[in-house]
């Protein structure tokens, strides 16, 4: 939803607004219903870092893209690569749940 308010909300859209926009909504979708989540979640960190950098400002009204918003998406998306999907995603059905098995430490 917010990559469609940031290409609506610049006064001539550019290929980059448009490559950005198309990606953060791809990211954003992807993250929701937990497919490929660590591409979805380093592509959502990118885009949130470039928004950051970026010249161009965004949408005054965006819920996420002002720069402190998407420097705090992409630090949200940081730790969804680190953690991985959840129990209920999509890559859990398609890959199987993955389980953190720690050794007894044998003394």
């Amino acid at each position: 939803m917010e990559g469609g308010v940031y290409v609506a909300s610049a006064d001539a859209p550019t290929v980059t607004v448009w490559a950005v926009g198309v990606a953060a909504a791809l990211g954003g979708a992807s993250l929701v219903l937990g497919f490929l989540t660590p591409v979805a979640g380093t592509l959502t960190g990118v885009i949130g870092a470039a928004i950051t950098l970026s010249s161009y400002t965004g949408p005054a009204s965006g819920l996420v893209f002002d720069r402190i918003g998407a420097l705090s998406v992409a630090g949200v998306a940081a730790a969804l690569v680190l953690i991985g999907p959840g129990s209920l995603s999509i890559d859990a059905r398609l890959f199987g749940r993955r389980e953190i098995v720690f050794p007894t430490r044998s003394t």
